[in-house]
């Protein structure tokens, strides 16, 4: 068994250590910059699909069906 502590701080110091900053730059600024796009020259449509698309990414939401929610579906 091992004697070593695992603290919250190390934890993200390790995640801090190991992520690509590419990647980390990409997941901030790719939703922004549609963001931007979209409010600026966007049609409403646009708009909403970039807000919701930028809240699946940023929660990491899979994006399901309303039916799979219902617990009392009929689907046995």
């Amino acid at each position: 068994m091992s004697t070593r502590r695992t603290t919250v701080r190390g934890t993200i110091r390790g995640m801090g250590e190991q992520a690509n900053p590419a990647f980390a730059a990409g997941a901030v600024a790719v939703p922004v910059l549609a963001l931007a796009y979209a409010a600026t020259v966007g049609s409403v449509q646009q708009h909403t699909y970039v807000h919701v698309m930028a809240g699946v990414l940023w929660n990491t939401v899979p994006p399901v069906h309303t039916e799979d929610w219902d617990m009392r579906s009929s689907r046995a």
